[in-house]
């Protein structure tokens, strides 16, 4: 829908058999626990539009360039 603007998922690793293991539940959004720690961690998709009209990556954020950038985009919407 034209009003999503950010999309994350709950996460699994998985084995060169294919079978999952370690699944990791993420809760329903809060901005609050995302202003404390990057719960979405790097499978999060957002609209071009934001990344763009937040500058997209910084330098000198490697390591949290993620969590950098989502929390930009999530304080403009």
């Amino acid at each position: 829908p034209p009003t999503v603007q950010l999309i994350y998922s709950d996460e699994d690793k998985i084995d060169d058999r294919g079978r999952r293991f370690q699944p990791h539940f993420k809760p329903d959004f809060s901005i609050d626990l995302m202003r404390a720690m990057n719960y979405l961690n790097h499978l999060t998709v957002h609209r071009t539009t934001n990344i763009r009209a937040v500058g997209g990556w910084r330098e000198g954020f490697e390591g949290s360039q993620d969590y950098d950038l989502n929390l930009r985009i999530i304080e403009r919407i």
